[in-house]
C-alpha cells in the first residue's frame, strides 16, 4: 500500500534506509530518466535539444532586450539571464512536478517493490539531463561573452547542488 510507504518515511530511520535502498538502483534510475527524455522527444528530430534551443535562445534573447531597455552592457546581462533562466527552469520544473509524482506513478508502486525515493531520483535526474542539454548555451554565451564570467555567475554550482540535495 502506497500510504503505508509513505507513512513508514515519516520515521528518521526509515527514510535513511529507503535511500540506502535507492543506492543499487541508481543505474537504472539515470536509464529510466534517459529512456524518459527519448520517449517524451521520439517524434522529433533534434529530441530534448529543441526544448533547450527555444529556452537558450530565449534567454539570450531576454538579455539583450533587457539589457537595451536597462542601458545595461549585453556582456553583462545576457550570461547572467542564460544562467538565472536555465537554472530556474530545472529548479521550477522539479517543483512543479514533484506534488503529483507519487499519484501518477501509483501504479508502478503498487504492482512492483521499489524504494519512493527512487521515483524522486527518477524525477531530478529527467530535470538534470535537460538541464546539461541547456549547458550547451551556457557555454556558448561564455565563448561570446568570455570576460563577464564572475562570482555570481558561479553561483550556478551551489544552486546546482542544492536542488540536487533538496
Amino acid at each position: 500500500d502506497i500510504f503505508s510507504q509513505m507513512l513508514k518515511l515519516t520515521s528518521k530511520n526509515h527514510f535513511i534506509q529507503d535511500l540506502l535502498d535507492v543506492l543499487p538502483l541508481l543505474g537504472t534510475i539515470i536509464y529510466w530518466a534517459r529512456t524518459d527524455l527519448i520517449v517524451r522527444y521520439r517524434a522529433t528530430y533534434f529530441g530534448p535539444l529543441w526544448m533547450s534551443i527555444g529556452i537558450g535562445m530565449g534567454s539570450i534573447g531576454l538579455g539583450i532586450f533587457w539589457s537595451a531597455l536597462w542601458n545595461i552592457p549585453a556582456s553583462t546581462m545576457v550570461p547572467s539571464v542564460t544562467i538565472g533562466f536555465l537554472s530556474w527552469n530545472m529548479i521550477s520544473g522539479i517543483i512543479s512536478e514533484a506534488p503529483n509524482l507519487i499519484r501518477q506513478k501509483s501504479q508502478l508502486l503498487s504492482t512492483n517493490n521499489i524504494p519512493l525515493s527512487f521515483l524522486v531520483l527518477n524525477m531530478i535526474t529527467t530535470h538534470v539531463l535537460n538541464f546539461l542539454h541547456g549547458t550547451i548555451f551556457i557555454a556558448l554565451v561564455l565563448i561570446i561573452f568570455p570576460n563577464n564570467l564572475n562570482t555570481y555567475s558561479l553561483l550556478i554550482i551551489p544552486n546546482f547542488v542544492l536542488v540536487l540535495i533538496f
